[in-house]
């Protein structure tokens, strides 16, 4: 099917009220486009619908969000002269286009499609693609916005960069190589108008708007132009950029489970209350003493496995000293992957260290499934696996950045 076709049979209604689809038109024709492709629809939500080719949990992923609401009161699509094409485009241009790639095949496994619902009032199918992915303890390793532009159509671009949020320079190297091929035909706008990438910034999601140039009042009832002959380079770029290797997103976010509750009072079978203690193994305060009341903590034992509980010792000197406790109990959680280890905030309380000291200790534990972190640990964590990214290996990056600044002279900011 051509994209031509697959933008006349979108460019129908889609309406919401903020809180649910009210018209919805539009999703039933993706629906059906879709019914004999290797997609399936993993989400049935209330203003968003998100199509994969396998389930999606505990796993990072490629996010491809493209908003199906409009405000037209009348919508049409039709052909004007020489590739050109005319019509109520927001958002259906690029609806089309990432069906186009979907139907054909184009998109690895790892790449999820969110149709969103509200994006031109508060961006609701957004927020609750964001939100079913926290449910699913899935990690969004990058999100690709797609829309329409102003911006491009008197230069003949293909396409147009923008609003890139929250990308490792590493990441920022793959995708700016990537496009070097199409230096001639894209162009980059920094800050344009807000869309969903700043609904994605908000909760730390790299992302960036993938845009159509066009032409015309894209909210008016007389439509927008757009050259229906470029849009197979804009389906291109979309795949190669979807496809791509993501590793150090990933990497650094590899995190994708829950976190150590703040306050626990009972554990389910095979899980495990890890707390700081003292090598005395006086269990008097704090965690410990909730150890030694709720979960089989052993008075005069402070390191190890005690009953449903696993101590790790604070209190004899400065961070370093912790260390090896830490990792003699990664390496003993790795061992037992059929407990779960919820790791309190140890060290943080009695002992007196900062979150910032501690946390780095956890990093191995970062990757391990069965062991349960603190959201102050993971954050901290998180950042620090960042900074590492974008600082290591700098003879690596003299040339990407070196490429940057020589391809921002045509960069509009």
């Amino acid at each position: 099917m051509e994209i031509n076709e697959i933008l006349s049979r979108v460019t129908v209604d889609c309406k919401d009220n903020g809180h649910n689809f009210t018209v919805t038109n539009r999703l039933q024709v993706i629906e059906e486009l879709l019914e004999n492709t290797e997609y399936k629809l993993i989400h049935n939500g209330r203003l968003c619908r998100i199509y994969g080719k396998k389930p999606v949990r505990n796993q990072p992923v490629i996010l491809i969000s493209s908003h199906v609401d409009c405000v037209y009161d009348r919508l049409f699509c039709e052909e004007v002269k020489g590739g050109i094409m005319k019509g109520t485009f927001d958002n259906s241009l690029t609806n089309a286009c990432v069906l186009y790639d979907m139907i054909q095949g184009n998109l690895n496994e790892n790449v999820v499609v969110a149709f969103t619902g509200d994006e031109e009032e508060d961006s609701g199918g957004a927020y609750e693609v964001m939100r079913v992915m926290r449910q699913w303890y899935v990690q969004i390793a990058l999100a690709i916005v797609l829309d329409i532009t102003e911006e491009g159509w008197k230069e003949q671009y293909h396409f147009t960069v923008e609003n890139d949020l929250g990308i490792d320079i590493m990441t920022a190297h793959r995708i700016v190589s990537l496009l070097e091929k199409y230096e001639s035909v894209y162009g980059y706008t920094h800050d344009a108008e807000p869309d969903e990438s700043y609904d994605y910034d908000e909760e730390d999601i790299a992302c960036f708007t993938l845009c159509i140039p066009t032409y015309g009042d894209m909210h008016g009832e007389k439509g927008v132009l757009a050259r229906a002959n470029l849009l197979p380079t804009y389906c291109t770029v979309l795949a190669e950029l979807a496809n791509m290797d993501y590793h150090t997103a990933i990497k650094i976010i590899m995190y994708n489970r829950e976190y150590t509750p703040e306050r626990i009072s009972e554990l389910r079978e095979n899980e495990i209350f890890v707390f700081g203690s003292n090598l005395a193994g006086s269990h008097g305060g704090g965690a410990a003493r909730l150890a030694y009341s709720r979960f089989g903590a052993v008075w005069g034992q402070g390191v190890g496995l005690q009953g449903r509980s696993y101590a790790i010792p604070t209190m004899q000197g400065g961070v370093e000293t912790i260390r090896p406790y830490v990792d003699d109990f990664i390496e003993f959680a790795q061992k037992h992957s059929d407990l779960t280890f919820y790791v309190t905030r140890i060290g943080c309380g009695i002992a007196g260290f900062q979150d910032e000291y501690i946390a780095p200790l956890f990093d191995k534990a970062f990757d391990v499934e069965n062991i349960i972190l603190p959201k102050t640990f993971v954050e901290i964590i998180n950042h620090a696996r960042r900074l590492s990214s974008e600082t290591s290996g700098l003879e690596f990056h003299v040339q990407p950045i070196d490429f940057f600044q020589k391809t921002s002279k045509r960069w509009k900011e």
